[in-house]
């Protein structure tokens, strides 16, 4: 028994793997089973506390190997924010707080100390991440196929999911999980493994374009530019930096085009396939006429384009931007709570826009400033720059062994790059228990966890099963 907890206790990548899985469940089903978000979070915060109880009693690998002095700071802002507006959903916002302690002192912790179980870990993950995302955009394909939409959301179509932006979000991760699978080569069964994770990422892609979700090309554009910028600086170019720059630059902008020529390509051939299947339907069930029509009938094109014509370009955030502002003037030491945004806005603005109240500031940076102030804010930011620079130069790096774990390396730093820039358009990294904010802090603990045994350019610093990665 014994030796069951102690793996249950250890196996924080069994634990990564859990809280993302259960979050999608939660997120899917939260429509009919209402009460399973609670269950599931109690879940999670029950197998955290025990993951890490158990460290702290052992071998504190998480608390002396992960947590840096800037985190704890940030996290104790966060936690003065909420005592100072106790009075307004105190058990909301302890909450949440147990959520971003999970994501600080669990998942970005760099907890491994040999390459090769960094890898299974890795390896368990994306292939596990790859398969959910492939159920759930098999199962909004056939929908979007059938012309059977589960939730309305103007013309654009999100699957199983309750809006567009998640469906984008979601498929994203889902598309990011494949690309890094495929840099994994197998024992067995290696044509069969190559070809799901070709099909999952197709497929998966074709429901993030017909979500026509304005999040996602944020997204799609910050990826392609990340990896088109990098690929002069991974590849073996004997090349001064400045050029590798300049060559840089011009590969990610010629990214960003040929990206958005591929979504535009892949929406339009979408955008025909329930009017075909019913064209086929027709041409079946239809009496044949004794004689042929003047026309042929047309194949119906499904319209992807939001039902409001009047809406600006910003999606009225820059309005939304300036009365999260405006409410920051009012509490700028230390915010007004991570849960209190919209009755704040409520207080200090007159007559705010909705969107605030489903979707917050739609700006996790400004968001950040105006429910944590000050103190949140600057302490974050140091959090960013003295974890983000090492993550810089481990990227930029072309010493690193092995070149599939070089393009897995450059695929999930784009993951990371593309979801900070998508948060200047939406509040969904902190403060979010949501599956895709999960995925980002979930892969950013790899991240710092291949820079911990990668950190030194030394190549034969390699351990035995690491070449074959």
């Amino acid at each position: 028994m014994s030796k069951w907890i102690a793996r249950f206790c250890t196996g924080i990548g069994a634990f990564k793997i859990y809280i993302v899985i259960q979050m999608l469940v939660q997120m899917i089903l939260a429509p009919l089973v209402p009460w399973l978000g609670k269950a599931g979070n109690i879940c999670i915060v029950l197998w955290a506390f025990a993951i890490l109880v158990y460290d702290f009693f052992h071998s504190r690998d998480l608390l002396r190997r992960g947590v840096h002095i800037w985190e704890l700071i940030f996290l104790a802002a966060v936690a003065v924010s909420i005592l100072v507006n106790f009075r307004t959903n105190l058990l909301d916002n302890v909450e949440t707080y147990l959520i971003l302690l999970i994501e600080f002192l669990v998942l970005i912790p760099a907890y491994r100390q040999d390459r090769e179980t960094l890898k299974r870990d890795i390896l368990w993950f994306v292939n596990i991440l790859a398969a959910a995302m492939f159920l759930c955009s098999l199962v909004g394909f056939v929908l979007y196929a059938a012309d059977y939409a589960l939730y309305s959301y103007e013309y654009r179509f999100c699957g199983v999911f309750s809006n567009p932006n998640l469906s984008s979000v979601m498929s994203f991760w889902g598309v990011t999980a494949s690309a890094a699978a495929l840099t994994f080569k197998p024992k067995r069964y290696i044509a069969l493994y190559r070809t799901g994770h070709i099909v999952n990422l197709l497929l998966t892609f074709v429901m993030f374009t017909i979500a026509n979700s304005n999040t996602g090309k944020v997204m799609l554009a910050a990826a392609c530019a990340a990896v088109c910028f990098l690929l002069p600086f991974t590849l073996e170019l004997k090349a001064k930096t400045v050029w590798r720059i300049l060559s840089g630059i011009l590969a990610a902008a010629a990214g960003i085009v040929l990206s958005f020529t591929l979504y535009s390509g892949v929406q339009e051939t979408a955008s025909y396939l329930p009017g075909t299947i019913r064209y086929i339907e027709n041409a079946f069930t239809s009496d044949q006429p004794s004689t042929p029509p003047v026309d042929k009938p047309s194949i119906d094109k499904t319209d992807f384009d939001r039902e409001n014509s009047d809406v600006q370009i910003d999606n009225n955030r820059f309005e939304i931007w300036r009365e999260g502002l405006e409410t920051f003037t009012h509490r700028p030491l230390f915010g007004c709570g991570p849960r209190n945004l919209w009755s704040a806005v409520n207080t200090y603005v007159e007559e705010p826009r909705s969107e605030i109240e489903a979707g917050g500031l739609h700006n996790m940076y400004i968001e950040l400033l105006v429910v944590c102030g000050i103190a949140g804010f600057v302490t974050f930011v140091l959090f960013v720059l003295r974890r983000g620079i090492p993550v810089l130069v481990f990227v930029f790096r072309n010493d690193i062994p092995q070149q599939r774990k070089r393009v897995r390396m450059v695929i999930l730093f784009a993951g990371l790059l593309a979801f900070l820039a998508m948060n200047m358009t939406e509040s969904t990294m902190l403060f979010s228990t949501t599956p895709y904010a999960v995925c980002f802090w979930v892969i950013l603990g790899f991240m710092f966890n291949y820079i911990a045994l990668y950190g030194h350019k030394n190549p034969e610093n390699t351990t035995r099963g690491d070449r074959t990665c």
